[in-house]
């Protein structure tokens, strides 16, 4: 059971602190742990769930794919947010009592190849990105990787789940085997990304529209305005806009 708590532990929090240290990734990618390097602490007497503080510290260990070097993590750490002691980590202790220990920090071909290394010698960090589908595999078939599924939807918050669940099933993919879901996703929202749609105010001027507030406006803007265009240039138009929708 305290194991369990402490996946579940894992399961909440090591997601926000991966975020913090991690520029955004895709779905290809996920973040697993390791049975082999499991340790559970108490939990606060009379306090239950994954969001319980451990009446003694302990320390998380993650492997991460990350240049601490690179432009960005050189400006977080000079406005006082370095990648191993940000304002998560440090919620992380406050809250949860739980330690952060990056283990691993390297970058591409020679963090694959440390995870490798890792890998065959049993000694895998609590929690690590994998980029190989085929290390995936063979961590799974060795019992390297925990079994998340029912730890994952008994769990994990509404929120998390409304997130991964929004990118569709797919989401999942890289992280299941054999119908077992045995790590992460790393994803972040795709609503996370906004951008601004420019219209050309003497067209709507001619057509006698308002500014578009809702997307239903711009379907309802874009039907005259092709209309029109076909209509003058005597030819089909192709628009720059996306839409799951026919205008």
């Amino acid at each position: 059971m305290k194991t369990k708590r402490w996946l579940a532990c894992m399961l909440s929090a090591a997601m926000v602190i991966s975020m913090a240290a991690c520029s955004s990734g895709g779905g290809e990618s996920t973040e697993s742990q390791n049975t082999s390097t499991v340790s559970a602490g108490s939990a606060v007497e009379g306090e239950d769930g994954p969001f319980a503080p451990y009446a003694e510290t302990v320390t998380m260990d993650f492997g991460v794919d990350m240049d601490v070097n690179s432009g960005e993590a050189t400006k977080l750490a000079e406005a006082g947010e370095p990648y191993d002691d940000n304002r998560w980590i440090q919620l992380f202790k406050e809250k949860l009592n739980v330690q952060t220990n990056y283990e691993l920090v390297a970058t591409g071909e020679q963090y694959n190849q440390q995870i490798k290394l890792l890998m065959s010698s049993n000694e895998l960090p609590d929690y690590f990105k994998i980029n190989d589908w085929s290390d995936f595999q063979q961590m799974a078939d060795a019992g390297l990787l925990t079994d998340m599924t029912d730890i994952y939807e008994q769990y994990a918050s509404p929120l998390l789940k409304s997130i991964m669940e929004t990118e569709g099933e797919q989401v999942y993919l890289p992280v299941t085997y054999n119908g077992r879901m045995y790590g992460l996703p790393r994803t972040m929202p795709s609503t996370n990304g906004y951008n601004h749609l420019w219209i050309r105010q003497d067209w709507l001027d001619n057509l006698g529209l308002e500014r578009p507030k809702t997307m239903e406006d711009v379907l309802e803007i874009a039907r005259p305005l092709r209309k029109r265009i076909r209509t003058e240039t005597a030819r089909a138009t192709r628009w720059a806009c996306g839409s799951t929708r026919p205008i």
